[in-house]
């Protein structure tokens, strides 16, 4: 009869082979033989993760973790699957074990990121404290050092931990991102895009009103179906590819008729195909109206970017606010009368000056266009923005957030020609990760969507 170290070590050769069924076959088999296992406690709820089934990962990796011979990686996973099930007060308690037990400054900062979840910023910031004093010039940590110091209102922290950033020696594409963002903070909008254009799509200064100037929308692919009506209540738009459109518009559509009875609801899909057809969504479904487009060269930026185009075009005919959201969302709260809490507006966007990563400073999960000349020219910026990149071959992905960024920043220059209000809507308006009661959209993928119903 084989050993537990033989069985284990037949187990991790052949998930070095790529057979993690077979791995996992045996592991479980071990596990009825010996409940108390702890490499196949771990290897099965590391599986569970992959799989999203959050509550055997816990399960799993729980039972590994109160072993005495368990690894300390398995209180760092454990976090991860407390994290991704919405439990962040029990993924903070598992990280912080992990940590103090590995001193390890990756580990560091994903508790302090939880921590900022928590709103619990003092014990954010003494943990980052610790993870560039294990390693230094770490830029990761940096920026969300200074990013807390923000909040809690030390800005001469704030400015060294950025300018320690901006002196690492740290490189790669993300790193030159988050400096990129550094800038930002700053006051240095060319410079941020600049440093980040060989790890992202930046356009920007003239060059970026050129392209507004010149924007001709006469090449996208003809429109197809049921056009929304020019006149109306707010018109949430929602865009997608046909699979995406199947699996999260059903959701969508009806959560729309059962909160926020104050809009209506379009559907666009992008049909990567020249003669392919929509999908057929289930009868039953509230009223919706849906358009679609025949695109033989769409990409995956492509489902993420065209609503913005699509939008574009649609200002040009309508005198109702539009408001784009990810198709993947479901609504929380009335859209139209969390819109009227605002001040005046021509353009609403979530402003995330808590991101680290220059492509996600500008949500691209809400957008609100009233209609507006100057609504109609900071669409107008997005949509040349993005068939700059598009046209040439060259999109990648978060197209969508850099132009709504760009955009941002240039309307909102003190030195800029063409006076445009925009507003910054608190976080409420689109959560991804606090489940908070009154958030108004919930937008997020996977096992997770279902957690705030």
């Amino acid at each position: 009869m084989p050993s537990i170290k033989e069985v284990v070590g037949h187990a991790m050769a052949l998930h070095q082979k790529g057979d993690e069924d077979g791995a996992a076959a045996v592991f479980e088999k071990l596990l009825k033989a010996k409940p108390e296992e702890p490499m196949a406690l771990e290897y099965l709820g590391l599986r569970a993760i992959k799989k999203r089934d959050y509550k055997t990962a816990v399960s799993l990796l729980r039972q590994a973790a109160g072993l005495p011979n368990c690894r300390p990686a398995v209180r760092l996973q454990l976090g991860h699957a407390l994290r991704d099930s919405g439990q962040l007060s029990d993924a903070a308690d598992s990280y912080r074990r992990y940590v103090t037990d590995s001193s390890d400054p990756a580990g560091a900062v994903t508790l302090a990121e939880v921590l900022f979840d928590l709103d619990r910023m003092q014990e954010a910031e003494s943990i980052l404290r610790q993870a560039v004093n294990w390693k230094q010039g770490h830029v990761k940590a940096l920026c969300l050092l200074a990013r807390t110091c923000d909040v809690l209102q030390k800005p001469s922290d704030a400015e060294k931990f950025r300018t320690a950033a901006l002196e690492s020696e740290e490189d790669g594409k993300l790193t030159a991102l988050m400096k990129a963002s550094v800038h930002l903070d700053l006051g240095e909008p060319d410079q941020a895009y600049e440093i980040a254009k060989d790890a992202a799509n930046c356009l920007y200064g003239d060059d970026l009103i050129t392209a507004a100037d010149g924007l001709d929308l006469s090449a996208l692919p003809a429109l197809q179906g049921t056009s929304p009506s020019g006149m109306g209540v707010p018109l949430i738009i929602a865009s997608g590819d046909p699979a995406y459109v199947q699996r999260f518009a059903p959701d969508l559509i009806r959560s729309v008729n059962a909160q926020s009875t104050g809009t209506d609801i379009h559907i666009h899909v992008i049909i990567p195909d020249a003669d392919g057809a929509p999908p057929a969504l289930p009868n039953d479904l509230p009223v919706h109206t849906m358009t679609w487009e025949n695109e033989p060269n769409a990409t995956r930026v492509t489902f993420t970017t065209r609503r913005f185009l699509r939008a574009a075009s649609f200002m040009r005919t309508m005198d109702r606010p539009l408001i784009l959201i990810d198709m993947d969302s479901v609504v929380k709260k009335d859209v139209a009368a969390a819109k009227t809490s605002l001040p005046d507006f021509d353009v609403a966007l979530r402003y995330q000056a808590e991101e680290i990563l220059l492509p996600q400073r500008v949500c691209g999960g809400f957008l609100t266009l009233m209609p507006t000349s100057g609504a109609l020219a900071f669409i107008d910026m997005v949509a040349a923005y993005i068939l700059h990149f598009e046209n040439n071959g060259s999109a990648l992905w978060c197209l969508d957030q850099m132009a709504l960024l760009a955009a941002h920043c240039s309307f909102s220059a003190n030195d800029s020609p063409r006076l445009i209000q925009i507003v910054e809507v608190p976080e409420r308006f689109v959560d991804w990760r606090r489940h908070a009661a009154d958030s108004v959209l919930w937008t997020t993928k996977g096992v997770r969507k279902a957690l705030p119903k």
